[in-house]
């Protein structure tokens, strides 16, 4: 068993969720451009993510949405300051749907310890489904604390370490944003890299699946979809926009930084974690294998090629290699 038990098969619950036609406009945000201030959320207005958004607020852990970066069928990202700096709001959607097509093979080899909690889960019921959301959010936290104390490149989790602050901000996930609010980080899979570019993203993202295999971990939708891509420009201005927020300034820098500077340093940094997968499961190997293809495959519009097979046996070898720094974290 891993460490975290019966809860890590609750990662994947909600992979396949969709939403009707209904939800999805209710969750639809104006993307304003440039320095962009609070657009359509309002304090006060109705809705499911307001009050979400508001309960963020009270418990002191944003002062106000930037703008919507993204809208998918299981969460919308928000981009958000607080007294901590530029910060991604991760917000699931409500629990109204599920398929369990395509999750069996990552739940396999785990288990719920409560037989009422499977249950209540398995039948869909209002109790379950708010059980189901809480353990999503409960592990992703979790995955993100053990890999960023790891050392590993990925966003700094916001909330915790400890569960009960996770519990507080349910459903959202809060964590450090990759890039800066004018410009945030792109996935490798929209990034326009340079030949020198492309071989570091590549070297850095077959170090990342390394460092996870290392831990005990396959990612299970591992490629360039699931990587960003940060500037080293970027990351400086992100610590001195925190920097100027931990001061109670506001932010002067207007520079716009969207374009991609020729031959410019830049850090990938691996996100969305629902997927991740122990080697508890007995699939493990089959999901390792396939995020070798899948990374593999996806870097081809980068001109890296080169086939499922050679990168695993690459990844195995790196994952003997010496681990990252571990981060210190002060309580």
């Amino acid at each position: 068993m891993s460490e975290r038990g019966g809860q890590d098969w609750l990662d994947t619950e909600l992979n396949d969720l969709d939403t009707g036609p209904e939800r999805k406009e209710k969750h639809k945000v104006k993307k304003p451009l440039g320095r962009r201030k609070l657009a359509t959320l309002k304090k006060g207005a109705e809705g499911e993510a307001d009050e979400i958004i508001k309960r963020l607020t009270d418990l002191g852990h944003i002062t106000e949405i930037v703008a919507e970066l993204k809208s998918g069928k299981e969460a919308t990202a928000y981009v958000a300051r607080g007294p901590r700096g530029s910060i991604l709001v991760k917000l699931y959607r409500e629990l109204e749907a599920r398929s369990f097509k395509n999750d069996a093979i990552y739940r396999e080899g785990q288990t719920i310890l409560d037989e009422r909690a499977r249950k209540a889960m398995q039948s869909r019921s209002l109790k379950g489904l708010a059980m189901l959301q809480m353990g999503w959010v409960t592990a992703e936290y979790a995955h993100l604390w053990k890999l960023w104390n790891a050392g590993l490149s990925v966003p700094e989790p916001l909330v915790g370490p400890s569960p009960f602050d996770y519990e507080k901000t349910t459903p959202a996930v809060l964590m450090r944003l990759i890039g800066t609010e004018d410009a945030p980080a792109p996935r490798l899979s929209d990034a326009v890299l340079t030949p020198t570019q492309a071989r570091s993203a590549w070297e850095q993202s077959l170090n990342g699946m390394a460092h996870l295999l290392r831990l005990g971990y396959a990612h299970g939708d591992y490629s360039t979809y699931n990587l960003l891509w940060q500037l080293d420009s970027q990351q400086a201005d992100s610590e001195s926009e925190a920097e100027q927020d931990e001061n109670d300034m506001q932010p002067t820098d207007t520079t716009n930084h969207t374009e991609i500077q020729n031959e410019e340093e830049g850090t990938v940094v691996i996100i969305d974690f629902p997927q991740l997968t122990t080697q508890q499961n007995p699939n493990f190997a089959q999901l390792l294998r396939r995020d070798a293809d899948s990374l593999s495959m996806s870097f081809r519009r980068h001109d890296i090629y080169t086939d499922g097979e050679a990168t695993l046996r690459e990844v195995q070898k790196r994952a003997l290699g010496p681990a990252p720094t571990p981060r210190v974290v002060l309580p």
